[in-house]
């Protein structure tokens, strides 16, 4: 039955249409609910009218009977034309996009058994005109409802405005009661029903407030007791147990809060905002005086937060090393064999310059003289026991300072086989650097570049490598990473001198584990990676540029090739038995042959070659700005990096820095 009250001149009519509503697990044996054992009322306003007089109107109610699950009642604004003048609700109408429903009056209600209370909203469009004739939906959130009860068309009042009037049973609860509308977030209370032992308790609204710049999307409420907002604020990724996190909220304009609090003044309440799933802004309130039965409205300002930047997932980064002009011993090894092609540079000998012969050819000719005699033996060796050489690789000292035809430290392997090199030493140079300028204009230049080279593949490398950064899930960011080696380029020169690079794997030299792994930290817009090691072979990496970048660039498979290719040995032989004498042709053809054999291997041999593997540590310890940040701010660039530590190989030492840029890989 529809009842008109009629209030004082210019008070609203109220209307109320009463229906019977149960809350409970389930139906009992008279078919309703039991439990909570609420009773809910919709009353409504209209205050299209300020006649002192009653007026009585009739609707047509339909009374089929239905059984609802989680719906307490619909109060929906249509029904009596007569009674609504203005009706401004039209679905579809663009306008809804921006409405709002908002409670009016507090948002938390502590209830005795069988205490009467009124929720009440009201629907507003986005600049606060009203919205009339729009169905506003109330139901309960939490629990399970159980009823039988017919649909009803009701009238609403020209201001928006609806209520439900809830009368609590005779069993203790807590529950929440949601408000809907067609359009818009919906907005709940928050009820406690509490019997006489445990009535005396409080509630507590929040009101909240932001003027900051980010775009707030979640807030999550907290109360403590006794806490300090200070300490809150400064663990914000990862607050401490709170006595209660009430439910979230998705507005700021929602009022979230707790009901059922004890009555006392030292409580404190947070609100954690989130922005996108990131934490970005924080307000609290210490102080908050809680009165049994009553609702403290407490009202916090939100602000932002220090930025959380994040750097997760796999960056690729382009590193510069730069080793201060320190070589590790492999690589000065490979330096130091190639300048033996190039470091003696007067057929004349010069005992000031300490140039003995021309190279390449005084190189070649080395090994050419080591096949034919022993010469040079160590202290009280001879022939019989003369096994190892006592000169440098390519070192021909000797036959400029001694007599080979007489000098007892040359030991021929036949008759006339050393003192045939104190005639045919010079000549065979001369022929030898000949034929090679015949191909290699500048050969001396091109080894002193290949040499370089060879160095700077590892002093000034670029090496891309590869860092991976894994959540550690620690309130300050941290990440646990592994930093792979990956690969490397290397700039080199053909023979002509055009400028090439070389790109290679570093699994392809035979350096397939070249990581370190840690934990890195995050200082502001800052990652930083702590010390870790690297192993790896320079051994491994200068022999690949020279075998697989170098010697194809110059167009061959081995350095043997190469000087096979350059060097006519039967042009040499025929020379040399003609000119020269003392051996024929063919020993001079066999040394020839031999000497390129031998000296090829000695140089593809020792480049990269040394004692122990040439194992190597890197240690590197670095830092770089983040850039190009995500909504979830993950950095997508690395900037700005540098790379500090040392080198170890063997008992050799030196110190390492590089710059380098990185990108986050895309997923």
């Amino acid at each position: 039955m529809i009842r008109t009250r009629v209030g004082a001149q210019g008070a609203p009519r109220v209307r109320t249409l009463d229906a019977d509503v149960s809350l409970g697990a389930g139906p009992s044996a008279e078919g309703r609910a039991s439990t909570f054992g609420l009773t809910a009322a919709v009353t409504l306003l209209d205050r299209a009218s300020d006649s002192g007089s009653e007026s009585r109107h009739r609707c047509a109610l339909s009374s089929n009977p239905i059984g609802v699950v989680s719906l307490l009642v619909a109060a929906l604004s249509i029904g009596c034309a007569a009674e609504l003048p203005v009706r401004n609700y039209r679905p579809g109408d663009p306008r809804l996009r921006d409405a709002r429903l908002e409670i009016v009056g507090p948002s938390t209600r502590t209830l005795g058994h069988g205490e009467r209370t009124e929720l009440e909203v009201r629907y507003l469009f986005e600049d606060g005109e009203p919205i009339v004739g729009a169905p506003i939906a109330f139901r309960f959130v939490g629990a399970e409802v159980g009823a039988n009860h017919g649909a009803r068309d009701v009238e609403k009042g020209a201001d928006g405005h609806a209520r439900v009037r809830l009368v609590a049973g005779s069993s203790d609860a807590r529950f929440d009661v949601e408000a809907a509308a067609p359009e818009g977030e919906p907005v709940r209370f928050l009820v406690q029903v509490a019997g006489p032992a445990s009535a005396l308790t409080g509630s507590i609204s929040i009101e909240m407030s932001y003027a900051g710049r980010e775009t707030l999307t979640r807030f999550v409420p907290y109360l403590y007791r006794g806490a300090n907002c200070e300490t809150l604020a400064a663990s914000t990724a990862s607050l401490p147990p709170a006595e209660r996190m009430g439910a979230h909220v998705a507005r700021l304009t929602d009022r979230p809060g707790f009901v059922g609090v004890a009555p006392g003044a030292d409580w404190t309440v947070a609100v954690v905002a989130e922005s996108f799933g990131e934490i970005a802004g924080f307000g609290c309130t210490v102080g908050v005086r809680v009165e049994a039965r009553r609702e403290t409205l407490v009202s916090i300002e939100i602000l932002d937060l220090a930025p959380s930047f994040r750097f997760e997932g796999t960056y690729d980064l382009n590193n510069q090393f730069d080793f201060a002009g320190a070589l590790p011993p492999s690589v000065e090894t490979a330096v130091r064999v190639l300048d033996e092609l190039t470091d003696d540079q007067d057929i004349r000998g010069n005992p000031a310059t300490e140039d003995w012969g021309q190279d390449p050819g005084a190189f070649v000719v080395d090994f050419a003289m080591r096949t034919t005699c022993a010469w040079e033996c160590r202290p009280g060796e001879n022939y019989a026991s003369c096994s190892r050489i006592n000169h440098g690789w390519g070192d021909i000292r000797a036959v400029y300072v001694e007599d080979f035809t007489s000098w007892s430290g040359a030991q021929p392997r036949f008759f006339g086989g050393c003192g045939a090199w104190e005639l045919a030493a010079r000549p065979a140079q001369q022929f030898v650097n000949m034929q090679i300028g015949t191909y290699v204009p500048e050969v001396v230049l091109r080894f002193i570049d290949a040499a370089g080279a060879l160095a700077r593949a590892v002093t000034n490398a670029r090496i891309r490598s590869v860092l991976e950064l894994r959540p550690a899930g620690t309130p300050d960011g941290a990440a646990d990473f592994t930093h792979t080696l990956v690969s490397m380029e290397v700039r080199l020169r053909d023979l002509g001198g055009a400028e090439r690079f070389f790109t290679f794997d570093l699994a392809e030299a035979g350096v397939s584990s070249a990581r370190g792994t840690g934990r890195a930290r995050v200082d502001g817009e800052w990652l930083v990676v702590p010390a870790h090691g690297i192993e790896l072979s320079f051994a491994a990496l200068v022999r690949h540029v020279w075998r697989r970048g170098l010697l194809p660039l110059f167009g061959f498979a081995s350095t043997h090739d190469m000087l096979a290719h350059w060097i006519d040995c039967d042009a040499i032989a025929d020379a040399l038995a003609r000119d020269v004498g003392v051996l024929s042709r063919g020993q001079y053809f066999d040394a020839c042959r031999a000497g390129l054999e031998a000296a090829g291997d000695f140089v593809d041999d020792r480049i990269g070659a040394i004692a122990g593997g040439g194992m190597a540590r890197l240690e590197l310890s670095g830092r770089a700005r983040g850039a190009d940040w995500t909504t979830a701010r993950v950095a997508q660039r690395l900037e700005m990096g540098r790379w500090m530590g040392s080198f170890r190989e063997g008992a050799a030492s030196g110190e390492v820095g590089a710059s380098f840029t990185g990108a986050l890989r895309v997923r």
